[in-house]
C-alpha cells in the first residue's frame, strides 16, 4: 500500500508540475489519485485495525519480567 501511495504522490506532483497556469488539463489525474489514495489508505487502516490490532493484551507477568530485568533501573 505504501509504494501505491508514493506513486499516486509522484503522479500528482508531476501533473501539478507540468500543469499550465490556471488551465491544468491534469486535474482530473490528480483528483482521481488524490481521492483513490485516501480510499486505500482508509481500507488499509481498518484491515490493519482488525487483523492486528484489536484483540491484543498485555500480558502483565511478562512485561513485569521485562521492567523488573532492564539494566535502565
Amino acid at each position: 500500500m505504501c509504494f501505491d501511495i508514493i506513486g499516486g504522490d509522484v503522479t500528482v506532483t508531476m501533473a501539478a508540475e507540468a500543469g499550465q497556469l490556471q488551465l491544468n488539463v491534469f486535474e482530473p489525474i490528480i483528483a482521481f489519485k488524490l481521492l483513490s489514495g485516501m480510499t486505500n489508505l482508509e481500507r488499509a487502516c481498518k484491515i490493519l485495525q482488525n487483523g492486528c490490532i484489536e484483540g491484543i493484551t498485555a500480558n502483565p507477568e511478562r512485561t513485569r519480567s521485562f521492567v523488573e530485568s532492564s539494566p535502565s533501573e
